[in-house]
C-alpha cells in the first residue's frame, strides 16, 4: 500500500466509526440502551490524552499541543462551576 492508500484507509475508518457512533447515540434517543448515557465523558477524555501523548511523543517542538489537552481535561478535574471554581482555588484540594 501506498502513503496516499493508507491516508485514504485510515480517513474511511475514522469516518466509519464517527458515522457508527452518531448512529449509535441517535438510536439511544429512542431505546434503552442503558450505559450509553454515561460513555460521553470518554470522548473528551480521550482526545484531551491523545493531545498529551502526542506532546511528549513529539518532543520540545510539539509542545503546543498541551494547550487544547488542557483545555480538554481541566473541566474533568474541576467539574461543575468551572470558571467559579478556577476563580476560587479549585486546584487548592
Amino acid at each position: 500500500m501506498s502513503e496516499s492508500e493508507t491516508n485514504n484507509y485510515f480517513r474511511a475508518v475514522v469516518g466509519l466509526v464517527l458515522v457508527g457512533l452518531g448512529v449509535l447515540f441517535f438510536l439511544a434517543q429512542f431505546f434503552d440502551f442503558g450505559s450509553v448515557g454515561f460513555l460521553w465523558p470518554f470522548f473528551v477524555i480521550i482526545p484531551g490524552l491523545l493531545f498529551f501523548v502526542g506532546m511528549v511523543a513529539g518532543g520540545p517542538s510539539a509542545g503546543r499541543l498541551a494547550v487544547p489537552g488542557s483545555i480538554l481535561l481541566l473541566p474533568k478535574q474541576c467539574p461543575g462551576d468551572f470558571i467559579g471554581r478556577i476563580i476560587n482555588g479549585c486546584m487548592q484540594g
